[in-house]
């Protein structure tokens, strides 16, 4: 009796030995908490705080310096090159891309599409559909959140300057679409914002074919995206194109509902010239109900 209480209390020993034995690491928390505060300023930045996220930016940029993480330095700074962008800070902007140019050049030559989704975003904002064109070059050896965000750059583009003619990179898009919403289940590093962005480009060419009921569709996604991720100024983009939607379709009160809606965010988010936009849409559709 006492050889057997001997043995279950060693077994027991054993097993709380075990259960109290410290997890092993699969990834450096350094870099995890690099990764996190990256994720929070891209945060902050979609929410039009750029204040707080140029700081966060720099924060990243610090700690994945810490253990020479070109990758992360090149995001970082992508970010605070956007940032400055936003603000107008010539100076910095330049000051940004002469670092990522020289970190491409000299530490991490396979990740010059970081330079280029920077390049693509000016552009685009800059209404420059044919240089967006030219630059955006799809390639297999990219990963499939780059590709999807270079593919909806130039959809959009396409849309933009070929009204009614189907781009050659929608379905190319509407394929990693798919793949990448499947991994949004299980891939905590998925980034949410660029499957709306993705969504939206293949309803605004929807939109532009006529095809309206697919457009609807893909909308759907991109909204019910944006709004459960808090992507802020993505939801009002989403708003202003299913008024548009609405208003092909003569359905001139859900038209204004949502251009209303659309308002509503863009005021909050200081968005002034899709402001603009939405209020000249508004002003027309009260001027045809004279």
């Amino acid at each position: 009796m006492k050889t057997n209480r001997l043995l279950f209390t060693l077994v027991m020993f054993l097993i709380f030995a075990a259960c109290s034995s410290p997890p092993q690491l699969t990834q450096s928390p350094a870099k995890v908490a690099a990764d996190n505060t990256l994720k929070l300023a891209h945060m902050l930045e979609q929410k039009q705080n750029l204040r707080d996220a140029k700081i966060t930016y720099q924060s990243a940029y610090e700690q994945y310096s810490n253990f020479a993480s070109f990758k992360g330095k090149l995001c970082s700074l992508s970010g605070m090159a956007r940032v400055a962008y936003l603000e107008s800070d010539d100076a910095a902007l330049r000051e940004h891309i002469d670092m990522m140019e020289e970190i491409v050049r000299y530490g991490e030559s396979g990740a010059d599409y970081i330079p280029l989704l920077l390049k693509l975003f000016i552009l685009q904002d800059q209404k420059d559909y044919s240089g967006v064109r030219e630059q955006a070059k799809d390639s297999y050896d990219f990963p499939i959140d780059v590709r999807i965000q270079i593919l909806s750059y130039k959809l959009q583009a396409d849309s933009y300057l070929e009204p009614g003619f189907k781009s050659a990179e929608y379905d190319d898009l509407d394929r990693l679409s798919k793949r990448y919403k499947r991994s949004l289940k299980t891939d905590f590093s998925a980034d949410p914002s660029l499957l709306s962005g993705a969504y939206y480009a293949l309803a605004y060419q929807n939109y532009k074919l006529n095809d309206l009921r697919k457009a609807e569709k893909n909308l759907g996604y991109a909204l019910d995206l944006d709004y459960l991720h808090e992507n802020f100024p993505g939801l009002g983009y989403g708003y202003w194109l299913r008024a548009k939607i609405n208003l092909k379709n003569k359905d001139k009160s859900a038209a204004v509902s949502n251009f209303l809606r659309a308002k509503s965010v863009f005021e909050s988010l200081g968005m002034t010239q899709m402001l603009n936009n939405v209020n000249t849409e508004l002003e027309k559709i009260k001027g045809t109900d004279k």
